[in-house]
């Protein structure tokens, strides 16, 4: 078996997030181990509103880092991103781990 396709990468991704004020900004994307997904989607799930509403700045401190892999943002920073820019990264993050649309099409092409 060629192993070398399993396992996620060490490299990181780039995208461009529009800002609030409408500008664009490049953010990087590194691609995340499975626990930090499933953490997210149990915590999503939670009864605790308190968990559930957090699980989103979780996934993006875990998953947004600098050009050279550092992490880029703290739980506490993310959760202070204005809406339409956390979901744009949400998303981003994403797409980079194999979810969403832009992933989805390229699995299609494999």
């Amino acid at each position: 078996m060629d192993k070398s396709k399993l396992f996620i990468s060490a490299e990181i991704a780039e995208r461009e997030i529009e800002m609030p004020d409408a500008s664009k900004q490049v953010i990087f994307f590194r691609e995340l181990e499975n626990p930090h997904f499933e953490r997210y989607f149990l915590q999503m799930g939670s009864k605790d509103v308190e968990v559930a509403a957090r699980a989103s700045a979780v996934l993006l401190a875990a998953g947004v880092c600098e050009p050279d892999g550092s992490p880029a943002l703290t739980v506490e920073e993310a959760v202070r991103i204005k809406r339409k820019t956390s979901q744009a990264m949400l998303q981003a993050l994403f797409d980079v781990n194999g979810y969403g649309a832009a992933a989805k099409g390229k699995q299609g092409n494999a």
